[in-house]
């Protein structure tokens, strides 16, 4: 069937040349400095008959050569054989790819080496946000949650690209998505990643691990909400309600199955929970918890979809059941005493807030209980995969920014600021910097949706829930301790939304920019404004603390 594509082919987007390069082993070895996918494009003279082969590796072993141990049965090998033409023949592979900052190059025969080039390769989505500080290791942190994202769009929004495996985890998404909307137009990929899930559903309504379904659990874990998500960020973001439409009975039969592996309305089954905790704090979050509180997230999200396609009576259905289901939680793992949740981990009460299934009246001392945990954890994340973006948005949420900025940029294990010290170019996978031959991935992106901290928080920048192709958003930005500007753009569909600050010792100016067809809520230090179509210069002068005057022009 003659069909269009449905998503941005994959196209050489980028090309570095080695920062440095050294013999080791029988080989030369190329630094590119940066962790990337993509392929060498290799340019040599020599002899018909003479060899070139290429090995492909993140890092470096002890000695100085290519450490290959993470890439398990992968061989990330290329290997070409010379016409030996009297003009120099230039290679690259055409059905592979790799994911590297370091090659080694060994020669066969007579053969000369003339020029070594990567090229990036991935799928060629556009790149739609911006930001920036005053802080350069925040800086340098958005560079690689956006190179890593990018690393990891082949067609399918895979976990890795180096390794045998390259696989499009459901677990990983639901925190990713939040990133990959700041950075990218995904209005593309995300209805083709949704009929991926749907192409790999049983009859029953269990949906799979991965998407295209190839691996992991079928049912898949319950923390797999992204299959929701992404139709009604389709809505919310672009304007498209067909996902939602082709694929509400889909969605309806997944989330069924949810509700049919409930006793009282807890689920009772996890296979991940909150995935790749650091294990030096002891016990991760409580995995059924993990699993209840998803069930509850699908609801939610299920209750927006069935207003989107108009199912009225699906509304009214779901809303039931998430009242349920949020009341189980309450009942069984709500301390009201010690405002906290299950075992206490920043994860159960992240999530417990930013769901809104927390007490109103008790959500300040809850996200208290945060911020003292992360203090006690000496400025760390104790969470995995699924809880650490809730925790970033807490923090921003209830004033605790500068604990955000302060567990980025710590350099001390495990978190993103000891990646950096160690020499991380990309996210990783895992919290440790040694490598093994089991989950070792130097370029993984579920743990890179700090980002989104820097959209919605340092710059302020939110799409409402209830919008219709952002429509309808709110600029509410914080200001972390010693920060002194903040430069953040989101291209929409409907234009760029711009949100700068800029603060000395006697004024914060914001520059808002708003394009026509959307309508801003402006909330910052105690003032709030609508904003419409226009350019505004909002000037907070420091009168006396904490009062603060607003001229606007």
């Amino acid at each position: 069937i003659l069909a269009p594509e449905r998503i941005d082919p994959i196209r050489v987007c980028g090309r570095l040349t080695p920062v440095a390069f050294h013999k080791a082993n029988g080989g030369v070895i190329y630094d590119f400095g940066a962790n990337i996918a993509g392929r060498l494009s290799v340019t040599v003279c020599g002899e018909r008959g003479a060899e070139i082969t290429f090995v492909h590796a993140e890092r470096l072993t002890a000695d100085g050569d290519v450490n290959t141990l993470n890439l398990r049965s992968a061989r990330a090998t290329d290997r070409y054989v010379l016409k030996g033409e009297k003009t120099c023949e230039t290679y690259s592979p055409r059905f592979t790819y790799h994911g590297f900052q370091f090659a080694k190059i060994i020669t066969k025969g007579n053969v000369t080496v003339k020029s070594v080039v990567a090229e990036r390769l991935h799928s060629d989505v556009d790149l739609i946000g911006e930001f920036s500080c005053s802080d350069e290791k925040l800086n340098y942190l958005h560079e690689i949650a956006v190179r890593t994202e990018q690393n990891n769009q082949f067609g399918v929004l895979t976990d890795c690209p180096q390794r045998d495996e390259r696989f499009g985890w459901l677990n990983d998404l639901g925190a990713r998505l939040y990133q990959t909307v700041y950075n990218f137009d995904m209005s593309r990929f995300f209805p083709k990643v949704v009929a991926d899930i749907s192409d790999g559903q049983l009859p029953g309504g269990e949906i799979g691990d991965t998407a295209p379904y190839y691996v992991g659990g079928r049912p898949a874990d319950p923390v797999s909400v992204a299959y929701l998500l992404m139709p009604y960020y389709s809505y919310v973001y672009y304007g498209d309600d067909s996902v939602a439409k082709r694929e509400y009975s889909n969605l309806k039969r997944w989330v069924d199955y949810l509700l049919s592996r409930t006793e009282n309305g807890i689920v009772t089954y996890s296979y991940y929970g909150d995935w790749v905790f650091p294990t030096c704090f002891g016990k991760s979050a409580d995995k059924l918890f993990v699993s209840t509180i998803s069930l509850y997230w699908h609801l939610l999200v299920m209750i927006k979809i069935a207003k989107i396609v108009g199912e009225k009576s699906d509304e009214k259905y779901y809303a039931e059941r998430s009242e349920e289901v949020k009341n189980a939680i309450n009942a069984k793992y709500y301390d009201p005493a010690k405002k906290s949740y299950a075992c206490g981990a920043q994860t159960e009460n992240s999530m417990s807030l930013t769901l809104n299934v927390a007490p109103e009246r008790d959500r300040a001392a809850i996200a208290e209980n945060v911020a003292k945990d992360v203090i006690a954890k000496n400025y760390h994340s104790t969470c995995g995969n699924v809880g650490y973006r809730h925790l970033f948005y807490v923090l921003g949420e209830f004033g605790y920014q500068d604990l955000a900025v302060k567990i980025l940029e710590n350099p001390e294990y495990p978190g993103w600021g000891y990646m950096v010290a160690n020499g991380a170019t990309s996210v990783w996978e895992r919290w440790e910097s040694e490598m093994s031959d089991e989950m070792d991935s130097f370029n993984h992106p579920m743990f890179g949706s700090y980002d989104t901290f820097f959209y919605a928080f340092l710059g302020g920048i939110t799409v409402d829930d209830d919008a219709f192709a952002c429509d309808k958003i709110t600029i509410a930005p914080v200001k972390p301790s010693g920060m002194t500007c903040v430069n953040c753009s989101l291209n929409t569909i409907r234009g760029k939304v711009v949100s700068n600050w800029k603060e000395d010792e006697e004024t914060t100016v914001y520059h808002v920019e708003i394009p026509f067809g959307i309508t801003a809520r402006f909330k910052a230090e105690g003032v709030e404004k609508t904003l419409t179509h226009g350019v505004y210069n909002l000037s907070l002068i420091h009168i006396s603390e904490p009062t603060r005057q607003a001229e606007i022009s």
